[in-house]
């Protein structure tokens, strides 16, 4: 039974750390996306004429940092997918490894 609690726990920590590592991305990708939308909402409160808004270059600006920021919104909703698989998966093998744990300790 030991083997067995020691193998549940080992299961545990890995989808645990899978957990941990889903969060990391979701983190940085939140950070990426404040940035993101800090820097649209500066140049857009910014009323001053520059040569990127005379030559037109601002409207590709705003198209392309349009384009990037749905592109990671989109990432960030399939990472949270990914997070919330992972956690049922690290839930259940925190119980696993709990009742292995007591099966272990009663065995002795």
């Amino acid at each position: 039974m030991d083997d067995l609690a020691k193998l549940a726990g080992m299961v545990r920590d890995r989808e645990l750390a899978k957990v941990e590592t889903i969060m990391s991305q979701v983190t940085r990708l939140r950070g990426d996306i404040a940035r993101l939308t800090e820097s649209r909402e500066a140049r857009v409160a910014s009323g001053e004429l520059d040569l990127a808004r005379v030559s037109g270059a601002e409207l590709a600006w705003q198209a392309a940092s349009e384009a990037e920021l749905m592109r990671l919104n989109r990432q960030l909703a399939a990472l949270l997918a990914q997070h919330d698989a992972a956690l049922r998966a690290a839930r259940r093998a925190f119980g696993r490894a709990d009742v292995a744990a007591r099966l272990a300790k009663a065995d002795r």
